[in-house]
């Protein structure tokens, strides 16, 4: 029964060069103190500490760091409450976390990330001062070092109530992202998302709704809808990642497995590719005809579909799902009545499910159908145009 507002965490400068404190002033074993100066705008919870939050406000905080409301590196549970119009410079408008997380019956919204997360980020995928655009991610070194050094993803949890008069969805909406995750980010770790509506989102690079990166991600009994990425997966983007050793070379990420349950991706958008959902390798570029890099191996991420309808999402290709180099299962799952806006002549394109060098396999209760101008293209069985 407690707000917060107003709160500003701001990563302390030394007088004379207005910076951060020389290494050399900092005592041997301090540095890892030094980190978390900047998270939190309303709660930091450091390693080791936990928080319980009932029925709390957190609004209009700000971090110049990461968590524009909490940063956790603890145990935090926040149970019907609301984390409302924050804002973190780095990653997580709302929430950071890099320890455990749960998010019960309570209410994300409104909260911007000038990073990733505009919501919630699990783990921040590299350090908040690195690379922003996806060609100089590869650059040698960054993510390595700094004042945050590399981030490590944790568990979230997000639940609603769902029996009972007094039922209530979990929602994360009309956040804002600078980078990836408009609504959820998360860079490894586990996380696992119940009885919640995710709408409104927007990412200016992929994955307007959620970001899921190396990731065990379960979205179960969720609404995804009218969220927005000015890149690739309006809706949901799924990878297993490509890792960037910090000589510049392509190492191979860690395996990424989702599952989408029981849920309903619609209206999403997408200015690139995979206007409900983008599974596989992000880096597709489109004056090769999708074909990233003759050396690419196989990106290892795996989705998993069932009793899920993708309906009246719009990307450039791939409408209702673009799966790239990836392998994508669906279960009594119906795409139906997605658009791609590509006109192209490199292209074959695909209003429903556009697979790109990869494996889509439909059950017989599956169902794509009625999307604009063709249901699929390349290689995906048991579906007809």
């Amino acid at each position: 029964d407690l707000t917060v507002k107003g709160g500003n965490a701001n990563e302390f400068k030394y007088p004379g060069g207005g910076g951060p404190a020389p290494t050399a002033l900092v005592p041997d074993g301090k540095d890892d103190d030094k980190r978390f100066e900047g998270d939190g705008g309303a709660l930091l919870v450091e390693r080791g500490g936990s928080a319980h939050l009932s029925n709390v406000k957190l609004v209009d905080n700000n971090a110049e760091g990461d968590g524009g409301a909490i940063a956790n590196y603890g145990r935090t549970w926040l149970k019907e409450s609301k984390v409302v119009g924050n804002h973190a410079q780095g990653d997580g408008g709302g929430v950071y976390n890099e320890g455990i997380l749960k998010v019960e019956e309570t209410h994300v919204d409104d909260n911007t990330a000038g990073g990733n997360g505009g919501g919630i980020a699990n783990g921040g995928g590299e350090h908040h001062d690195g690379p922003v655009d996806l060609a100089s991610a590869a650059k040698p070194g960054k993510g390595d070092k700094g004042e945050h050094g590399k981030h490590h993803a944790g568990t979230v949890e997000i639940i609603g109530a769902h029996e009972g008069k007094d039922a209530s969805l979990s929602t994360l909406s009309h956040n804002r992202a600078g980078h990836n995750g408009g609504g959820l980010f998360s860079s490894g770790g586990w996380v696992t998302v119940s009885f919640t509506a995710i709408g409104g989102n927007v990412a200016c690079e992929n994955g307007g709704g959620v970001y899921a990166e190396n990731t065990d991600l379960l979205l179960e009994k969720v609404h995804v809808a009218g969220n927005h990425a000015d890149g690739d997966g309006g809706g949901v983007v799924t990878t297993g990642g490509r890792d960037w050793a910090g000589n510049g070379a392509e190492k191979d990420g860690l395996a990424g497995s989702a599952t989408i349950a029981d849920s309903a991706v619609v209206d999403n958008t997408a200015g690139r590719f995979g206007g409900g959902i983008f599974n596989g390798e992000w880096l597709v570029k489109i004056e090769d005809g999708f074909i990233v890099r003759d050396h690419d191996k196989d990106d290892n991420a795996t989705l998993t579909i069932r009793d899920t309808e993708i309906k009246g999402n719009t990307a450039l290709n791939g409408g209702g799902i673009f799966n790239n180099k990836a392998k994508i299962t669906l279960t009594k799952t119906h795409v139906t009545k997605n658009t791609a806006t590509d006109s192209s002549k490199l292209h074959r394109v695909a209003g429903g499910v556009l697979n790109n060098e990869g494996r889509v396999k439909l059950d017989d209760k599956s169902l794509i159908s009625n999307n604009d101008p063709t249901n699929c293209a390349n290689t995906v069985e048991d579906c007809f145009n």
